[in-house]
């Protein structure tokens, strides 16, 4: 009898230190690798621009959140470089369209309509290139939600 319930509890130790192990090993990092993203998220979030810059355009001094770069997907382009130019729609709402479109998603920062936008695009032989883009709520054939392109003239 007395062997019995040494044995009874050595296997409850066992189950103990078992169970106490799983926690250490597999629900602690989990629960530490979800608050890692979850702060990630927090500091990273698109809403917040990466730094506000100021954008002279003719005599004109406009305040720019800089949301970083993103690829948009064309070959001869290594990154696009983006910022939204604060209060600047009227200014612009009556420049001449070139026809480009760019849809809502391909920009790293939420879109609403009566924002302006200046995009840098390195190419890949080094030269940059600066678009202007303003939301009007127009939809490009496709069907998405876009910006369009305008010129400064």
């Amino acid at each position: 009898m007395r062997t019995y319930k040494l044995a009874m509890k050595y296997n409850s130790f066992k189950y103990r230190f078992k169970r106490t192990h799983l926690a250490l090993c597999i629900i602690i990092p989990v629960v530490l690798v979800a608050v890692l993203v979850f702060t990630i998220l927090l500091f990273t979030s698109p809403n917040r621009p990466q730094r506000i810059d100021e954008i002279v355009i003719g005599e004109v001094s406009y305040k720019a959140s800089y949301y970083g770069t993103k690829y948009i997907g064309r070959n001869d382009i290594v990154y696009t470089e983006f910022w939204r130019l604060e209060k600047a729609y009227e200014d612009f709402m009556d420049k001449p369209k070139t026809g480009n479109w760019l849809p809502y998603d391909n920009y790293p920062m939420p879109v609403k309509d009566g924002q302006v936008f200046v995009i840098d695009a390195i190419m890949k032989d080094s030269t940059v290139e600066r678009w202007y883009y303003r939301s009007d709520g127009n939809y490009y054939t496709d069907g998405r939600i876009s910006t369009e392109e305008f010129t400064l003239n």
